[in-house]
């Protein structure tokens, strides 16, 4: 018995590949109104400032949304760079490859991204090179395209430093800093001396967070204390 088989050919349409899974993003942490603000000015402004003493979410409040950013699908972001002032004397003996040494500095934004979206997804993330961690030293000649860039602890980034990394930014991307205005006494010439000026104008989106998520007690001690 001879089977003719007819195949109908037809031009497939490309598909479009979108970044947003199938099912709503739940995160761990729920934002406050506050910190609501300041998700929206990010969404409006190129560059945020997200400000306040310890304990009140700064870098829990930029790692969520730049994880916001990358699963969105109203956005060209697909990467998240992190980083922080680094002190490479404290590691610079200790064994290891730079992302094993780096693991010791950024490991508040990586808690602060387990706590957020789960250590097994962001593990998976760092591994397809969705986030990377960046040192500022070596950002000279980088362009950060449909990225999102987390600087932590900006206080302590001199202006030299505070310029570089703000002239690495691409069109499309987002810039954000999270710092403690009234730390700025580790370094001498901490950039927001300078940089608080630009709070109050139309070129960033500049916040200051007040709600405190930490122990209270520990907070009742280090008042009595700088009162005593």
């Amino acid at each position: 018995i001879n089977y003719i088989c007819i195949m109908k050919v037809t031009k497939a349409k490309p598909t479009q590949v979108s970044k947003v899974q199938k099912t709503p993003i739940k995160y761990n942490i729920e934002f406050t109104e506050e910190q609501k603000r300041v998700k929206e000015g990010v969404y409006r402004k190129a560059i945020t400032f997200i400000n306040g003493t310890w304990g009140t979410g700064k870098t829990n409040c930029a790692i969520q949304i730049g994880l916001d950013l990358i699963f969105k699908k109203d956005n060209n972001i697909t990467k998240m760079y992190i980083s922080r002032p680094l002190d490479f004397g404290s590691t610079g003996y200790i064994k290891g490859s730079i992302d094993e040494k780096m693991s010791y500095h950024v490991f508040p934004l990586k808690q602060s991204l387990y706590a957020s979206y789960g250590k097994e997804k962001i593990d998976k993330m760092f591994i397809d090179g969705d986030i990377q961690v960046f040192p500022i030293d070596y950002m000279k000649g980088m362009t950060v395209a449909n990225a999102v860039m987390i600087i932590d602890e900006y206080e302590d980034i001199n202006m030299a430093d505070f310029k570089l990394i703000t002239s690495r930014l691409g069109k499309g991307s987002k810039l954000i800093f999270t710092g403690d205005l009234a730390q700025t006494k580790l370094i001498k010439d901490s950039c927001i001396h300078t940089v608080k000026k630009s709070f109050n104008t139309e070129y960033v989106n500049a916040h200051t967070l007040t709600a405190n998520f930490r122990e209270p007690e520990a907070a009742l001690l280090l008042d009595y204390l700088d009162k005593e």
